[in-house]
């Protein structure tokens, strides 16, 4: 969008596919990412009605819904430059270096339950589902992971993913899944029992008084195996 001299991105969402607040959300995520500055995420235009969100209808009858002619939503972008993606900058490389932080963090901000694992089959390569999964130790993700969640004031159980950059051995984050996730049951293995853990920040229950915390760590390193494989 272009007028008076001023550049902006539009970005309109599909109709009954996010909720107002999961774009709150997703809002939220991109500014904390920006305050980091670990990458540059554009801000965001607040319209007449100070509101960042609109509300766009498609005719008399439109409204938020399901069907041809429901309202969408929509936010107006800031215009941020950019430039062609350079090949030696690509992240792409084994698998492995891809690592997971699965975490319970409460309300407060404190990590309730933790661990790290890594795919060791997955398909398709180089972008698919994991195949087969195994708990390792935290190579120093875990912290990193619970500042951004801090950030944006999210508590719950989250899977976090992170890539290790060969140019300067730095872990960088690739996305984060607010939700359970294919291999979290593997958590209960290692004393971080995802599911239980959401289960205690719902109801207000003790999570050490159903599950204790134990330090150790499994020196097997159990492993997961997708039902898909």
């Amino acid at each position: 969008v272009e007028g008076g001299g001023e550049k902006s991105i539009l970005r309109i969402h599909r109709a009954a596919y996010h909720s107002e607040r999961a774009i709150e959300c997703e809002l939220a995520w991109s500014q904390a990412l920006r305050r980091s500055g670990e990458i540059a995420t554009p801000g965001y235009l607040v319209g007449r009605n100070g509101k960042a969100i609109q509300l766009l209808h498609a005719g008399v009858h439109a409204g938020v819904g399901t069907g041809v002619g429901a309202g969408r939503f929509a936010v107006m972008f800031e215009f941020v430059e950019g430039r062609q993606p350079d090949p030696r900058e690509d992240l792409t490389g084994p698998f492995e270096e891809l690592v997971s932080v699965g975490l319970a963090i409460d309300r407060q901000g404190r990590v309730l339950r933790s661990f790290t694992a890594r795919k060791r089959c997955e398909y398709p390569e180089p972008f698919g589902d994991g195949l087969i999964v195994e708990v390792i130790r935290d190579p120093g993700i875990t912290e990193l992971a619970a500042n951004l969640l801090r950030e944006i004031g999210y508590w719950g159980i989250c899977d976090v993913e992170f890539k290790c950059d060969a140019r300067d051995g730095r872990f960088k984050l690739l996305d984060a899944n607010p939700r359970v996730w294919l291999w979290h049951g593997l958590g209960a293995l290692v004393n971080a029992p995802m599911a239980l853990s959401a289960y205690t920040l719902a109801t207000g229950e003790d999570l050490d008084a159903l599950a204790p915390a134990s330090p150790t760590f499994a020196s097997d390193h159990p492993i997961w195996v997708s039902p898909r494989g």
